[in-house]
Order: C-alpha cells, then sequence, then structure tokens
C-alpha cells in the first residue's frame, strides 16, 4: 500500500560542504563529462535579461559569503529533517525513488525513456567534488527486488515498455555509482541505509523526452500498482525544481506555479508542462517530470515544507509531502 509521498531536490550543492560550493558551481554536471556529444542536441537556454552570467566552467564567482551558504545548507538539511520524520512516523518497507538520470547509469549508446533497477543492492559514492570515485568511500544501497519485479511487471502490463536491469553495472558517466537522484536524497532520508530501495528513472535530460501527460499517467499506474501490495511504501521524487546548469537563473514564477498546482489539490494541471519545444523547460528543468509522476501517484493536497530559488545552487530547491489517498 501507498501511504507516503516525498519530495526533494537533489542539487549536488546541498550535500556538499560550504568550500566546495565553488568548484560544483564552475563544472560541467557530474556525470556528463562522456556525454557531451550527446548533451549537444540541445543547447543551454538563453538567460532571462540582466541575469548574470557563470558557471560550467566560466570561472565566474558566485558572489556569496560562507555565511549566505551555510544558511542556506540549514534551510535545506532542516527540511530534509522534516521530510525524514515523516519517513520515520510512517516506516515504510520499501520507497520507490523516481527521479532522472543525468547520464550516470546510462549513456548515448543507450537512453531509455523510463526504466528501473530491480537487484538486491546497488553502489553509492556520496559526491565529494574534485575528490576521484576510486578514492570515495561508496556505500551499498539495499533495493527492494520483489516489490520493484512486481512493479515492472504491472507497469509492462499497462503498456509502459520500461526498460530494465537486474545486475548493477552503470554505463554512463559514474562507472561505479548508481544516479545522484538516489544517493543524495536516500542517505539524507535514511542514513543508515536500513529501507531498501526501487530505483526508477525517467529522461529528462536528452531529447526526445516523455511529456507531462505520460509521467502523469506513470504516477497513475505506480499507485495502482502498489495499492495492492501488502508492504507499506513510500514514493519519492528526487530532484526539482527549475534548474539551469549554468546558474545564470531560477525559474520562480514556474516553480511557484507547479507549488501551486500540487498544495491545492489541482495535480492534472501538470499534464499542461513540457507540451511545447522550450529551451527552459527542456534541460535541468525537466526533473519536474518527478515531481508530476509522484504528486499523480500520491493525489490530494502537498504539505509544502520550503521553497528556496538558489542561483548558487543552480535550482529553484523544494520540498514537499503527500499523505497518500
Amino acid at each position: 500500500m501507498l501511504g507516503l509521498g516525498l519530495a526533494a531536490s537533489s542539487a549536488h550543492p546541498i550535500f556538499e560542504e560550504p568550500h566546495l560550493w565553488q568548484k560544483i558551481y564552475n563544472l560541467v554536471p557530474p556525470g556528463t563529462e562522456g556525454l557531451q556529444p550527446f548533451l549537444k542536441v540541445f543547447n543551454p537556454p538563453p538567460p532571462p535579461p540582466g541575469a548574470p552570467a557563470g558557471g560550467m566552467g566560466q570561472g565566474q564567482a558566485i558572489n556569496e559569503k560562507p555565511e549566505m551558504i551555510n544558511h542556506l545548507l540549514e534551510k535545506t538539511n532542516a527540511a530534509y529533517d522534516v521530510l525524514r520524520k515523516q519517513l520515520e512516523a510512517y516506516n515504510p518497507d520499501a520507497i520507490v525513488v523516481v527521479g532522472a538520470d543525468r547520464g550516470e547509469m546510462f549513456s548515448h549508446i543507450n537512453m531509455p525513456m523510463f526504466s528501473m533497477y530491480i537487484g538486491k543492492e546497488a553502489k553509492g559514492v556520496p559526491g565529494v567534488i574534485g575528490v576521484p570515485e576510486s578514492l570515495r568511500e561508496a556505500v551499498t544501497i539495499p533495493c527492494h527486488s520483489v516489490i520493484g519485479s512486481e512493479l515492472l511487471e504491472g507497469l509492462v502490463a499497462k503498456g509502459f515498455d520500461i526498460s530494465f536491469g537486474q545486475t548493477f553495472n552503470p554505463v554512463g558517466g559514474n562507472k561505479n555509482s548508481i544516479s545522484h537522484m538516489v544517493t543524495g536524497p536516500v542517505l539524507k532520508l535514511t542514513p543508515k541505509l536500513n529501507i531498501p530501495v526501487v530505483p526508477v528513472f525517467i529522461n529528462a535530460y536528452f531529447p526526445p523526452l516523455p511529456p507531462a501527460k505520460r509521467c502523469f499517467e506513470l504516477g497513475l499506474a505506480i499507485r495502482e500498482i502498489l495499492n495492492q501490495r501488502p508492504e507499506r511504501i513510500a514514493i519519492l521524487a528526487s530532484g526539482g525544481l527549475s534548474s539551469d546548469m549554468l546558474g545564470r537563473w531560477v525559474d520562480e514564477p514556474l516553480d511557484k506555479w507547479v507549488i501551486k498546482a500540487i498544495t491545492t489539490g489541482k495535480n492534472e494541471e501538470l499534464k499542461k508542462l513540457f507540451t511545447i519545444q522550450s529551451q527552459v523547460l527542456d534541460h535541468a528543468t525537466g526533473e519536474i517530470r518527478a515531481w508530476i509522476t509522484v504528486a499523480a501517484a500520491c493525489s490530494g493536497k502537498a504539505k509544502m515544507v520550503d521553497y528556496i530559488p538558489s542561483r548558487q545552487a543552480k535550482t529553484g530547491l523544494a520540498f514537499a509531502y503527500w499523505q497518500a489517498n
């Protein structure tokens, strides 16, 4: 039974120490280095008039004092604390984690629209920017292969052509780690790694991309399938909201529109997104697809925990939860 929905931003900086923020700001998003030929299929969106330049190797300073970054980290940590307490109170047997792979698990050789990992465990390498993966301490993330397999079979039966993997073998930029959309939030929400996860990947970066309507339908199907299970199950949307990988803007009007839709229970409004070709809606803002999927899976009104538009984190950082209906 699906009984709890969570949504949390998974921008790299909010899991890092303040002294690494400038380095993160100037880097190509981790995991995409080997995908540069494929990334050329879309161009970074132009900044709004008057927006500052910077980011992604341009060497621009983010011009934030350490205490300001510390304050932002305090807010994001506090938001994760709220979500973790909701999770602890519900005490689920598994968490279905829905989010975007940025070329970490997958590569331009094979970029599935929707995919699942149904193995028993995965390796996660916490992101420490500038430290080679070989020198980082990997953690083992337990996965619920039974629920994952049942969910996969159910989705296929409902007409979703879901790619899947049962052996952990990332072929993207992160050769030894599952996508950041799993590692960051899962370590925050379950620091003891005592709740197995079921990763569900949505292509949100590499066109052609799934429309919002299809993601919404995916969420409805997930809800119907999970509600037939005897276990207590939570679902997490990892990523979002608006984001520019060059760090020049946060689309606050778009973010507030999404927030209004989920907090008023008008989740079907979200199907209007991604219906046109847009440089702003494509790109990293496409991670909103995870929120659309989870909003459909939970229905009802979400409780907003916090929203922090942060150009320094290159993201409209947002945190919410649903008591699933």
